[in-house]
């Protein structure tokens, strides 16, 4: 069975090259997932060096995507749904990372209310340093994703109550 870590984002997330903003997904459950994004020179979201502060947010929801389309096509067995940002709220950035770092992205789900998911979020580097936090409202549509699925499942999942790759308790 492949580990979660080697699905290739295309297959959970709507977004196409060069606008995905994950590099991996980390962890998964029903409401909780983490992802990694691997800070590029040709990220689009990069300015001098940095990661702007429409990228964080753009990782932040990108990880709920990365959520709802692993939920989807793995455990489902459907196809990935198409989400908007309905608002972004209580954003807080710390610090951008710098091209060549990796930060991990943890979102979990707070309130859900037909197709719409409310989200806490945090980003943090290597170290553990909390650099980005805010909550995203998710409106998801009935719509699916053109898309062109790669093989193999992946539920490598919660392992003692911890989500896999998070550190945390979920």
């Amino acid at each position: 069975m492949m580990e979660l870590r080697e699905i290739p984002v295309e297959n959970i997330l709507p977004q196409r090259s060069p606008f995905i903003m994950i590099s991996r997904i980390t962890g998964y459950e029903d409401r909780a997932a983490c992802t990694e994004l691997d800070v590029a020179q040709d990220n689009i979201f990069v300015d001098d060096g940095l990661l702007s502060y429409s990228g964080l947010i753009e990782n932040m929801a990108q990880t709920c995507a990365a959520m709802v389309g692993y939920h989807n096509r793995y455990v489902l067995g459907n196809g990935v749904c198409i989400g908007m940002i309905g608002a972004v709220r209580n954003v807080m950035i710390h610090s951008l990372p710098s091209v060549g770092q990796t930060v991990s992205t943890r979102i979990e789900v707070i309130t859900e209310v037909f197709n719409v998911k409310m989200a806490k979020a945090e980003i943090r580097d290597a170290c553990g340093n909390l650099m980005a936090e805010g909550i995203m409202k998710i409106a998801l549509t009935d719509s699916q994703a053109q898309e062109e699925p790669s093989a193999g499942p992946g539920n490598e999942c919660a392992k003692n109550g911890e989500l896999m790759g998070c550190g945390t308790k979920a």
